[in-house]
């Protein structure tokens, strides 16, 4: 019933011109299904994306229980703790918000650890493919510090070819590149 009932409502939401109606129907057909097995529902939330709102819910009004936002989304209760559970890995909401307070300086110091740790007998042991790339990202990362462009846009090269080809014709003279 359950595969029936995402099937349906997957249908109707791709339907351009689904109506209302069939939208609310397929809805709470898939609704009832997810509540006749709370394990079956977690997979379903994940099709439907439920998962992000319940954290996002959690994280703005953290005085709300699991029931109550279970019905503002429209789950079970089991669905939301399992949600939780996961996303918060058994770690406090005051450890994750520290974390996120403080993120940047724990990625500097994680990035500090891992180059002090590179050693050249490290490299060398690297692939040639591991080494090219690693230069590649910290020449990317070195301009990204210094503010400097980081990729080449063809199309922006193009533009300013053809700008100097135009003044070139206009002021008489070859334009560059070309063998006429």
């Amino acid at each position: 019933m359950q595969a029936q009932a995402l099937e349906s409502f997957t249908k109707a939401k791709m339907q351009k011109r689904a109506s209302a109606a069939s939208l609310v129907t397929a809805a709470a057909i898939l609704k009832a299904a997810c509540y006749s097995n709370p394990v079956r529902s977690i997979e379903i939330s994940k099709k439907r994306g439920l998962a992000p709102a319940i954290r996002r819910l959690h994280l703005r009004r953290p005085e709300l229980t699991g029931s109550e936002i279970a019905r503002r989304i429209g789950c079970t209760r089991q669905n939301v703790h399992q949600i939780l559970h996961t996303f918060l890995d058994n770690h406090t909401e005051q450890e994750l918000r520290d974390f996120q307070a403080k993120k940047a300086d724990i990625f500097d110091f994680l990035q500090l650890k891992l180059l002090a740790s590179i050693t050249d007998e490290k490299i060398q042991k690297s692939s040639l493919r591991a080494r090219v790339l690693c230069a590649a990202i910290l020449e990317d990362k070195a301009r990204l510090a210094r503010q400097q462009a980081t990729g080449i846009n063809a199309t922006a090269l193009r533009d300013v070819a053809e700008a100097i080809r135009q003044q070139a014709r206009r002021a008489g003279a070859r334009p560059p590149g070309t063998n006429r």
